[in-house]
């Protein structure tokens, strides 16, 4: 087995939203499904991805995404 980085957070990203608004409501969403999770917001050159934390094991947070690809198939994974 590989030893795990624990310094790397994976996170389930949701989207990628432009007006404030939209970052907002969204944000707001995921707290309430996830309430014990971290939500990420980060500002790139135009947009602003909106995600939450699965964890530090990236065999664990591939299965977390296949499961919630199931209700919105554009999710994807992003590791920080």
């Amino acid at each position: 087995t590989t030893p795990t980085d624990n310094s790397t957070t994976y996170y389930i990203i949701i989207g990628a939203f432009k007006e404030d608004k939209n970052i907002e409501a969204a944000r707001l969403q995921l707290q309430q499904r996830f309430p014990d999770s971290i939500i990420l917001v980060e500002k790139t050159n135009r947009l602003t991805r909106l995600g939450y934390s699965v964890g530090h094991d990236e065999a664990s947070a591939l299965q977390q995404l296949d499961e919630a690809r199931h209700s919105e198939p554009a999710y994807w994974l992003m590791k920080k």
